[in-house]
């Protein structure tokens, strides 16, 4: 199993590039694209480098994905070295579902139709039948497209149950992917909901982990379709919290009635 990523460990190599080379914050943030304090925020270890940072960093600095992340090498003599032998083949754009008045709206990929998303995602016709999902949060900004998925009879992180419903924002490029991030990856054969670790430039794929095991598993770029960051979720988890809070405020008000008889026959006996 990958050893669990420390932003302050990434952080400290790529300062440590930088100094050695003798280049400033300023001039590394430019062939990044990043403004100088998101820069600055990567080497003090406060967030996760993207993907895109990664294989610029990696590309700048002769340096595998694997030592910017952990600090070696992969040692086998079949392994790739190069961040350049790494092929980034486009995603398939999403298809947004419309309403019948042409607005955008979120739409649902419940677990009876799962399979079937897998071999139709760019089919038209398919993505225009998908039950909406009619919330209270607006999903409709034209600028992103969102997508809601069933978690049920799936593998999951800790932190979500089978009865939610996972919204994911879809990536159109692998730049914009975040170490530590919550994905929903489709591939050819399967959907799963897992944390974006590495980048295997061996395996020409992505590094991730659901949580519930002890190994990671390398997805090839080969064998994905779409890639939704985690947005946000709808769960049923809050029921038995909100019957606790229910059942501690019936407690509460026996002890308060129970407090009223004390009292009043306190009152009793001093009259007498």
């Amino acid at each position: 199993m990958q050893e669990i990523l420390s932003k302050r460990d990434i952080g400290d190599r790529i300062k440590n590039l930088r100094v050695t080379a003798g280049l400033s914050q300023s001039f590394i943030s430019e062939i990044l694209q990043l403004s100088r304090s998101n820069y600055s925020q990567i080497e003090l270890g406060n967030q996760f480098p993207t993907f895109h940072t990664l294989h610029i960093l990696a590309r700048y600095y002769s340096k595998s994905y694997e030592w910017l992340l952990h600090g070696y090498h992969i040692q086998e003599h079949d392994k790739k070295r190069s961040p350049d032998a790494v092929a980034f083949p486009a995603l398939e754009p999403a298809i947004a579902t419309m309403s019948k008045d042409g607005y955008p709206q979120l739409a649902i990929v419940d677990q009876q139709l799962r399979s079937a998303y897998l071999q139709s995602l760019n089919n038209e016709a398919f993505i225009a039948q998908l039950t909406a999902l009619h919330i209270p949060l607006d999903y409709s900004d034209p600028q992103f497209i969102y997508r809601a998925f069933s978690l049920s009879a799936m593998s999951l992180p800790t932190m979500l149950n089978e009865n939610d419903i996972l919204i994911g924002k879809h990536l159109s490029a692998y730049k914009d992917l975040v170490l530590n991030n919550l994905y929903i990856i489709i591939t050819h054969d399967d959907l799963c909901i897992a944390r974006f670790l590495n980048i295997n430039s061996a395996a020409d794929g992505l590094v991730f982990s659901n949580n519930n095991n002890n190994s990671d598993f390398i997805v090839p770029f080969s064998a994905i379709q779409e890639i939704w960051e985690s947005y946000g979720k709808f769960t049923t988890a809050m029921n038995p919290v909100a019957n606790e809070m229910e059942l501690n405020l019936r407690r509460f008000e026996n002890t308060i009635r129970k407090l009223e008889k004390e009292l009043n026959s306190m009152r009793s006996l001093k009259s007498v």
